[in-house]
């Protein structure tokens, strides 16, 4: 391995940015920067330590987040391991901002979506169902012509939220969003690649015609396992 530079700030640093989500994102980077590849050992605790000048236990605390997100591997008595490597073309996407805070969210999505489409399948009116299939219907639209557009995830999340007729769904998907910037355009854009697409389209249109059957208990499974889905292309970089 060339020598290392010390690591700068990862990307989207923010002033109140915990010291170990700052690490993370910076490890993230030096995988992508140095062309580390699955298999290849990162450097020890201490020269992290050293490279990132915060403390040993920031730095285990931000490898274990690596790890528990699938990207590293830890061997006893060996050290950390790459275990899966972004590809170049997409880490653009996830880099802008905090990349553990964006993980972050998932798991508060992955609580209080499901919950509000279950709702959204019992309450709906024809004109927030309308609402929910042209969101659909646009998003569908602007992956088939290669040009993904968070907006309209965006929006149709938001209006599944509204159709809950519950406004603290709402006021939680709004709050997540404007504490992350870009918290669905980077999961989306990695799904654009030759046919896979398709997967993206068929959970939005599950979760749609669920909705609109007034199945309460499929909309929220499909829901759930859309977010899981989107969390997982967002921690793989890949599909």
């Amino acid at each position: 391995m060339s020598a290392r530079p010390t690591l700068g700030g990862a990307p989207g640093e923010e002033p109140g940015e915990r010291l170990a989500d700052r690490v993370y994102g910076q490890l993230l980077a030096f995988i992508v920067e140095q062309n580390l590849q699955q298999g290849d050992r990162l450097p020890s605790e201490h020269e992290l330590s050293r490279l990132t000048a915060v403390s040993r236990p920031i730095v285990r605390e931000a490898l274990t987040r690596l790890q528990a997100d699938g990207l590293i591997e830890s061997r006893r008595g060996a050290g950390s391991f790459v275990r899966q490597r972004p590809a170049e073309h997409q880490i653009q996407h996830l880099l802008p901002a905090p990349v553990r805070a964006r993980l972050d969210t998932f798991d508060v999505r992955i609580a209080v979506e499901p919950v509000a489409a279950r709702l959204a399948a019992q309450h709906r009116t024809d004109a927030e169902l309308q609402a929910i299939k042209a969101a659909t219907a646009a998003l569908i639209a602007s992956l088939g012509a290669g040009e993904p557009d968070g907006r309209h995830d965006l929006d149709f999340h938001r209006a599944i939220a509204r159709a809950s007729h519950n406004p603290m769904f709402l006021l939680t998907l709004e709050a997540l969003d404007a504490h992350v910037e870009g918290l669905i355009v980077p999961s989306l854009a990695l799904g654009v690649e030759d046919d896979r697409v398709k997967r993206l389209e068929l959970e939005h249109l599950a979760i749609t015609e669920a909705i609109e059957q007034g199945e309460a208990e499929l909309a929220e499974t499909a829901m759930r396992l859309h977010l899981m889905r989107a969390r997982s292309r967002a921690v793989a970089m890949r599909w």
